[in-house]
């Protein structure tokens, strides 16, 4: 499989940072500037230990320890990379975070199929698994599906998990019934079957405040490219050479570009 086989669906920023109480005093500061720059952003929902907000394809949160934006399904990575960017300012200038635990960016992505067995083939078949080809724990010709694999990677300096499988996904839409018969609601289920493949990158190391600089550096939130090959990243290479995961890899270009320029940063 190939990541221009794949639908990008969500990108997440996210950072972590000590527990800070600020959030508890400047709520209405944080979010009221928010709101100001994008009005259509709506508050969801506020407890003690964060704030939720939604928007077109949009989801952010604030907390006391860590904080997050999720694009879901974007064309390109402009919108987030500019929301990113607010975060961390207000980050900075309204709840005086001085540092940084953990920065982390997460791309999702999903392909989709006709039914289960052709979503847990293709899944096997990038060679990731070892499974059972006739009968295993007392059945006989078993068939395998909804196959999962996860692994976590970690050097001095940064960590990733990687995640594929293959899973149903079911979702019931409630209709008006038909005049001539009950005019009850009705229920439809529509059931679809996809790989989804999760890579998540974070840092092991403090980034002070004034080393993340999101808008003076474009590749920390790069623009997506389903087209163009770039360096696949090397864990890709060290652990998966020569298998069909490193093809998944070769273009997903923002997670090797940020990684690169978060050492950049962080090293200043």
């Amino acid at each position: 499989m190939h990541i221009d086989q794949f639908d990008l669906r969500a990108v997440t920023f996210e950072v972590r940072y000590e527990r800070n109480l600020n959030l508890w005093d400047r709520p209405g500061r944080y979010w009221n500037s928010w709101l100001a720059k994008y009005p259509d952003i709506k508050i969801n929902s506020a407890t003690p230990n964060e704030v939720q907000a939604i928007g077109p394809n949009v989801r952010a949160m604030t907390g006391l320890d860590r904080s997050f934006i999720i694009a879901n399904r974007p064309e390109n990575l402009k919108d987030l990379e500019e929301k990113a960017t607010l975060m961390v300012d207000l980050l900075g200038d309204v709840l005086e975070v001085a540092a940084f635990n953990r920065l982390g960016f997460r791309t999702v992505y999903r392909r989709r199929f006709a039914d289960k067995q052709e979503a847990a083939a293709a899944m096997i078949n990038v060679g990731l698994l070892k499974v059972p080809t006739a009968s295993a724990f007392g059945i006989e010709n078993a068939t395998v599906l909804h196959p999962e694999y996860a692994v976590k990677l970690e050097g001095e300096d940064f960590g990733v998990r990687v995640a594929m499988k293959a899973q149903e996904l079911k979702i019931t839409i409630e209709t008006s019934g038909d005049v001539e018969e009950e005019m009850a609601p009705k229920q439809e289920d529509q059931i679809f079957q996809d790989v989804i493949f999760d890579l998540d990158y974070y840092t092991l190391k403090p980034v002070l405040m004034g080393q993340l600089r999101v808008s003076e550096r474009p590749s920390l939130l790069c623009r997506h490219s389903m087209t163009e090959n770039y360096t696949v990243p090397h864990f890709m290479e060290q652990v998966y050479p020569s298998q069909g995961v490193t093809s998944i890899a070769e273009r997903t270009t923002c997670t090797a570009i940020w990684r690169s320029s978060i050492s950049a940063t962080a090293t200043a």
